[in-house]
């Protein structure tokens, strides 16, 4: 259902976000002279509410409205934000932040209580899928997460712009984990306003952009923030349209109605040939994996580890990136990713092997006589080249292995929901690195604790390496425990790899100073228009 959502309070609008003119959220939109920058997003942002988010989308608006105490640069390194400066002690359990002046977008100074508030609202949600993956290091956030204290004792205020927060054990990529979203600094009194609703009626923070309106399957609209810290951003507005429909992106950035859109790869041949377009196009690879999972508790037969090796072994992933792909990015040989600590170029993990992989699925007791039950193969199409990449998946398992494989589209909010309840037994899915950390993708994902193995993944092997990296401090010691760990996995198969991340982005002439980075899309403060429309 498509909501139209009320202008915020005039207050944010006009004196805290101090732009030209007053913004009227109507049916035709903003005004007409304004100085819009306007994006796509592939589907509706789940939620506005940073200690919710999982998805890209909702990051992708969320970065733009707030931030934490740090954030990774465009050179892909940690880098101040809301703290000017931190220190570390000596044993690397304890962090103390130095925050600048800096402002709400109502214009109320940040102080470390609202950083402490945010760190413990986001522990306490029972909602929130993340908190315990982002948050669950500091000294007693597992008190806070079980409901049994309302904040968490290793997070201290020292005075009103020092904070102090101490882990249960040095662990080198903690400071990477606060540049995600669950660490972002929301406004308490808006909050307390707005009630449940916060986040859909008038989220406010401290970043570049100020929240206009969400109109849900529409588009989101956000203004300058006059007053913020590193400057006024560079055009007056952000217009972030949901377009499912890839032929309508491209449509939408070919007629001037946006300033940026994703490509897929079978159009790489038209864009490269044309002469207008060609010199517009960029290629980012990213530290990001694309792959099939199987989840036992969802469809039981995956239980089997035959069977899950056979799927693995009977699909041919340097088919899908040559053809499907166009060669654009790498076959995934594994869990961890192009650019991460840990990555093994010469690692093949298991081969494309048809043969052997009827063999795993007869020691699984299938075969003529016990042919393996019709399986489904969920999908949302949030990335342009993913219904092909399925198909073909499909057609693999279908031929190789002599199972019908049954693709089924949907929406990317009602997978993303099914997914999180454990729901689907097979599934496309993708994780983009939230911080360039291998833990990011192993411990995060797989381990038998963490609150994303959504296939319920067991292995106690995998556990122990995992646990023993994620307290390494000698790096090169650490990164040999995370290869191992991704070799154990690959070889029990819960995921079918298939390939690493990329970008494929047609940014219009218009832009200047457009940002991107290795986590993806950046907040939008430098960006420049050359029209001025």
């Amino acid at each position: 259902m498509t909501h139209a959502r009320r202008c915020i309070a005039p207050l944010i609008i006009c004196t805290a976000l101090a732009v030209s003119g007053c913004a009227q959220e109507q049916q035709g939109g903003i005004l007409p002279d304004s100085d819009v920058f306007k994006v796509l997003l592939t589907t509706d942002p789940d939620t506005l509410d940073p200690a919710r988010a999982t998805d890209t989308n909702s990051n992708h608006v969320i970065q733009q409205i707030y931030e934490g105490l740090i954030r990774v640069d465009r050179n892909n390194e940690i880098a101040p934000a809301l703290a000017e400066r931190w220190e570390a002690s000596e044993d690397g359990r304890t962090f103390t932040f130095y925050l600048r002046e800096a402002t709400f977008h109502t214009g109320r100074p940040v102080t470390a209580d609202d950083v402490a508030y945010s760190f413990n609202r986001c522990l306490a949600d029972r909602e929130s899928s993340v908190n315990e993956t982002y948050l669950g290091d500091i000294v007693g956030a597992a008190a806070v997460l079980a409901g049994e204290a309302s904040e968490a004792s290793g997070i201290r205020v020292i005075d009103e712009h020092t904070l102090q927060i101490t882990i249960d054990a040095p662990k080198p990529y903690f400071l990477a984990k606060l540049t995600y979203p669950t660490a972002f600094v929301v406004d308490r009194e808006t909050i307390e306003r707005l009630g449940e609703r916060w986040a859909e009626l008038g989220p406010v923070g401290t970043g570049p952009f100020t929240f206009v309106a969400w109109r849900h399957n529409e588009r989101v609209l956000l203004a300058a923030f006059e007053r913020y810290w590193e400057g006024r951003p560079g055009v007056d507005f952000v217009e972030m349209r949901v377009t499912s429909d890839y032929q309508t992106r491209f449509a939408r950035y070919e007629s001037g109605a946006a300033h940026v859109t994703d490509i897929q790869t079978s159009d790489l041949p038209h864009v490269q040939d044309d002469p207008e377009l060609a010199p517009r196009l960029h290629v980012y690879l990213r530290p990001a994996i694309f792959y099939l999972a199987m989840n036992a508790e969802a469809n039981p037969t995956f239980a089997n580890p035959w069977v899950r090796q056979a799927f693995a072994l009977a699909t041919n992933r340097q088919a899908i990136t040559e053809t499907v792909l166009r060669g654009i990015t790498n076959a995934a040989n594994g869990y961890i990713p192009q650019f991460i600590p840990g990555f093994e170029p010469d690692y093949h993990g298991l081969p494309y092997d048809p043969a052997l992989a009827r063999t795993f699925l007869a020691r699984a007791g299938y075969g003529p006589d016990n042919p393996f039950p019709p399986v489904d193969l969920y999908f949302a199409a949030q990335y342009a080249d993913v219904p092909r990449v399925v198909e073909a998946a499909a057609q693999m398992l279908e031929e190789n292995l002599d199972i019908q494989v049954r693709p089924q589209r949907l929406e990317w909010n009602t997978l993303l929901t099914r997914y999180r309840q454990s729901e689907l037994g097979f599934y496309s899915l993708n994780w983009w690195a939230d911080y360039l950390d291998p833990q990011n993708f192993l411990t995060v994902l797989l381990h038998s604790q963490s609150q994303n193995n959504n296939v319920q993944f067991r292995n106690w092997v995998f556990d122990w390496l995992c646990d023993e990296g994620d307290v390494e401090q000698d790096p090169t010691r650490r990164e040999e425990l995370y290869r191992l760990a991704n070799r154990v996995a690959v070889e029990a198969a819960p995921w079918i790899p298939l390939y690493f991340g990329y970008y494929l982005l047609l940014v219009s002439p218009e832009v200047e100073d457009f940002p991107f980075n290795l986590m993806g899309f950046m907040p939008y403060q430098p960006v420049r228009l050359k029209s001025g429309s």
